[in-house]
């Protein structure tokens, strides 16, 4: 039997905030990244137990941007933000969020599943910690291009999140293959789609990660099927040019 049920990859790291993460060779069949190789990359943290919740990616002094998922319904003090180190176990500063805008019209699972974080101090850019290149808006990604994604997240769904930040590749695909394997689910311009290569791929604690086509982050980590990296099934991501209106606004108020 088909299952059609999706989890978000966050879903359940508040639950096993106790979980002691474990080592692995991979971010489910991926790699290891190196220091300063995605320098905007953030762990989101349970502000309570500071244990990793979510990915997230710079994109300004003062703000995040991370899943809508992630972070809907919960209170700013609820979470903070960690920079500038590819080891949970090492971490690098850590940043108190002051405010949490959720995309206008967000609908689980995917649609319009970006959310924007304030934090209370300044980032301090360096090697390793950076803001990323986002697109312009209506940035045309093209079907068969080869992307990277990156994250904190698990290795098999049932583990515990990695100690060291994974990287992994994918391809981008056209939407009518997530139509055709998540029919339930609704689908539009504001979600991109993937294809697995190999084992690849994404899993709970991944959300809100960054997925990166020729240096620019064209993506932020919204979904998968439950089994994580199950070959059969797409992943699902947040389309970061068709949201920029929305990024832009969230972030206005420290534009110069």
């Amino acid at each position: 039997m088909l299952v059609l049920a999706l989890v978000l990859l966050c879903i359940s790291n508040f639950e096993n905030a106790q979980s002691s993460p474990t080592r692995s060779k991979r971010m489910v069949e991926g790699t290891e990244a190196f220091p300063g190789e995605f320098p905007y990359q953030v762990s989101i943290r349970n502000t309570f137990s500071h244990q990793h919740h979510c990915g997230g990616v710079i994109i300004h002094e003062k703000h995040v941007l991370t899943a809508a998922h992630c972070v809907d319904q919960f209170d700013p003090e609820d979470f903070e933000v960690m920079s500038g180190s590819i080891n949970l176990k090492k971490p690098g500063p850590v940043n108190q969020v002051i405010a949490i805008h959720v995309a206008k019209n967000f609908q689980q699972p995917g649609k319009n599943d970006i959310a924007v974080l304030e934090v209370q101090d300044d980032f301090i850019f360096d090697d390793l910690t950076a803001p990323a290149n986002l697109p312009a808006k209506n940035y045309v990604i093209l079907e068969g291009s080869h992307a990277v994604m990156s994250g904190f997240g698990r290795t098999v769904a049932q583990g515990a999140n990695s100690v060291l930040l994974r990287k992994a590749k994918t391809k981008i695909s056209n939407l009518d293959l997530c139509r055709k394997m998540y029919p339930k689910n609704f689908f539009d311009d504001s979600m991109i789609c993937t294809t697995n290569l190999g084992r690849q791929g994404i899993c709970r604690g991944d959300s809100g990660g960054p997925l990166v086509v020729q240096g620019i982050v064209v993506g932020i980590t919204s979904y998968t099927n439950y089994g994580c990296a199950d070959t059969n099934y797409p992943l699902v991501f947040a389309n970061v040019s068709q949201l920029i209106d929305f990024i832009d606004h969230s972030i206005s108020k420290y534009k110069s």
